[in-house]
């Protein structure tokens, strides 16, 4: 699991999602919480794409399988290596988005 608070590179398990470097990292999508709805609630990227979580104080992103997590009032740099679609959702409101690598 990739947790905001890390600094350095991190991988997950199998390296499909790597924690990276704001300050290094160009992202080239950013994901936000305003109300109860990510924005974008679906970003495509390609592989080693790296998307900025800018995560307001009342919410929180963790994926479905397990691979990352940013915590509540958080700001975090994933960068995402594998092909594929990787959910995740706000745990206390329930609200889901997703990441397609392709």
């Amino acid at each position: 699991m990739v947790s905001a608070c890390a600094t350095d590179e991190e991988p997950s398990a199998g390296g499909a999602v790597i924690k990276v470097d704001c300050g290094a990292a160009t992202p080239v999508r950013t994901i936000t919480a305003p109300g109860n709805r990510f924005a974008p609630d679906v970003a495509t990227v390609a592989p080693g794409d790296v998307v900025r979580f800018e995560m307001p104080g009342a919410h929180n992103a963790v994926s479905d399988d397990g691979l990352f997590e940013v915590d509540f009032g958080a700001t975090a740099c994933l960068r995402f290596d594998q092909p594929g679609t990787y959910g995740f959702l706000c745990e206390p409101h329930r609200f889901r988005g997703s990441i397609v690598v392709q």
